[in-house]
């Protein structure tokens, strides 16, 4: 059980993190509207969105890495927080091939990225490393909890007869303890909590904008 002033903790509560699991889009996405229920090109389309984030990640950890970046990144130069997007393309082909050939014009082009995403793949790329801890933090321990739920009801959404390896969120199965040890470990000052939870503010609110434009997308 994490205290509840760690900084996992007040990360998870922080408010943005909860309006953006209030989105329609998201609550459609944990079966929480109902009879409104998520289309395997509903979980498509935002696995699309990953590619560019991740790989951006990936990208920016490995240029600060190289420039010698003070070592609370170390956390995540490891597996299973390596290549993930890598992940999430081999997710992405597998489940298009079971997207129905009258849902496939809901379908978004591989590289189709909306404006939210581009916001958050752009200020990646030119994350210091603070920022990039922040976003990798974000990301990661979302992959670790709510993306397992994630994980489950997207087998749901597809059904039984169409069984997913789920490899993005496999990848973070098990993690949550470990990882959650490590970012409240890093032993980051005061001062460096805050800016990590202030960074954190403006991170959520761009997947707010996210889930909010593919909403207004879907079908359109």
């Amino acid at each position: 059980m994490m205290a509840a002033d760690s900084l996992v903790n007040r990360l998870h509560i922080n408010p943005k993190h909860e309006l953006a699991s209030n989105t329609p889009f998201m609550l459609r996405m944990l079966f929480k509207k109902e009879d409104d229920l998520p289309e395997k090109t509903d979980i498509v389309n935002l696995f699309i969105q990953y590619i560019p984030l991740y790989k951006a990640m990936e990208t920016r950890l490995e240029e600060l890495t190289k420039q010698g970046a003070v070592n609370y990144l170390d956390i995540f130069c490891k597996e299973p927080w390596l290549n993930r997007s890598c992940l999430v393309e081999q997710d992405i082909s597998e489940m298009i091939n079971y997207v129905p050939d009258e849902e496939q014009h809901n379908l978004l082009p591989i590289d189709y990225t909306f404006p939210a995403t581009k916001a958050m793949a752009s200020a990646v790329e030119q994350a210091d490393p603070m920022h990039l801890l922040t976003y990798l933090a974000v990301r990661s321990l979302a992959d670790c909890y709510g993306g397992q739920a994630l994980g489950r009801l997207n087998q749901r959404a597809f059904g039984e007869e169409y069984p997913l390896s789920a490899r993005f969120y496999k990848s973070a199965s098990r993690q949550a303890r470990s990882l959650g040890e490590e970012v409240n470990n890093l032993n980051l000052s005061k001062e460096e909590e805050q800016k990590l939870l202030q960074i954190s503010d403006d991170f959520f609110q761009m997947h707010i904008d996210l889930f909010e434009e593919m909403e207004a997308k879907r079908h359109h």
